[in-house]
């Protein structure tokens, strides 16, 4: 009977133990939880510079994203960076140009934090062609470039779910403005799970 007691002592204290140790390590994750999303609805991409000069093969153009962070939130680090787009031309033309391909090295989105993107755009297709020949009628601050642009971030939910950060970005020459359309949180299937999203 003494060691059958002594037995379930002591697995009581590992059960406590183990209760102690879960409720720390749940209590700092929803703390971060609970800081984490609304510091996401905060981050900013912006277009601080942009800037074409059409040739008939290619559109010749540079535009500048700058991805900052201006909550108290650190931990997240920008893993990747994709956008695609379209000219707008004057009577509302319309000139597809899909993804740009564009690679980043994964850098740090700490507390008043920026990153600086400077991204090429040659153009796609007869894109730059149709451009060019607008060119004979209009100027190119006339035509405006729309930008639908995703920030891969890398967070304490990694191990559970990618984050997304999409913006809604136009601009002409010189400068333009984004605004963010969601916050999307991935999750990655487990065994026997499929995919959900948020």
């Amino acid at each position: 009977m003494e060691v059958a007691g002594r037995a379930r002592d002591i697995l009581t204290m590992i059960f406590l133990a183990s209760t102690v140790g879960s409720a720390g390590v749940a209590g700092v994750f929803t703390y971060h939880y609970a800081e984490f999303f609304p510091a996401m609805k905060q981050l900013q991409l912006d277009i601080p510079s942009f800037n074409f000069n059409p040739t008939n093969l290619s559109l010749n153009a540079t535009v500048t994203f700058t991805i900052t962070n201006p909550s108290s939130y650190s931990g997240v680090r920008v893993t990747d960076f994709v956008t695609n787009f379209t000219v707008q031309a004057p009577g509302n033309i319309i000139i597809p140009q899909g993804i740009v391909n564009f690679y980043i090295q994964p850098a740090a989105l700490d507390p008043q934090n920026r990153v600086t993107l400077r991204i090429p755009l040659m153009g796609s297709l007869s894109g730059p062609y149709r451009v060019y020949q607008l060119l004979s009628n209009y100027t190119t601050s006339q035509f405006r470039f729309n930008f639908t642009s995703t920030v891969f971030l890398s967070t304490f939910l990694q191990s559970y779910a990618t984050v997304q950060a999409v913006y809604e970005c136009t601009t002409t020459t010189g400068a333009g403005s984004c605004a963010q359309a969601a916050v999307l949180l991935k999750t990655h299937p487990g065994p026997g799970t499929s995919a959900g999203g948020g």
